[in-house]
């Protein structure tokens, strides 16, 4: 089980030695625990040892929490490029300049690189 983190919502010690019992596998996990609704096993690599650092060092109580708040640093940034984007898009959707034609864009890129 060295390199797998196992959390569970609810933090459940049966589905701790479930997967312990199955050679930390998730196959093996969903057959033994009828495929728990809040159950996730991750593979974290070389980022396990992050996790257990921000945890020795007081930041977050368990893995859980400092996964959890990695997936919401994730939902703000993903929510804010989504937000750059729409914009972008409306500006340039809004820019009443005619559209330039790609063959002209690419001919001027050839003549300033020389290809």
């Amino acid at each position: 089980m060295d390199f797998w983190l196992y959390f569970r919502c609810s933090v459940d010690p049966r589905a701790r030695r479930a997967l312990k019992r199955n050679g930390g596998t998730i196959r093996g996990m969903e057959v033994r625990m009828g495929a728990a609704q809040n159950t996730v096993v991750v593979d974290l690599g070389p980022l396990r040892q992050r996790v257990e650092e921000r945890v020795k060092s007081g930041s977050y109580a368990s893995a859980d929490e400092v996964v959890r708040a990695g997936l919401l640093a994730l939902e703000r940034e993903e929510a804010d490029t989504n937000e750059w984007l729409t914009q972008l898009a409306e500006e340039a959707l809004a820019d009443p300049r005619p559209s330039v034609p790609a063959e002209q864009i690419f001919r001027e890129l050839r003549a300033i690189h020389g290809r």
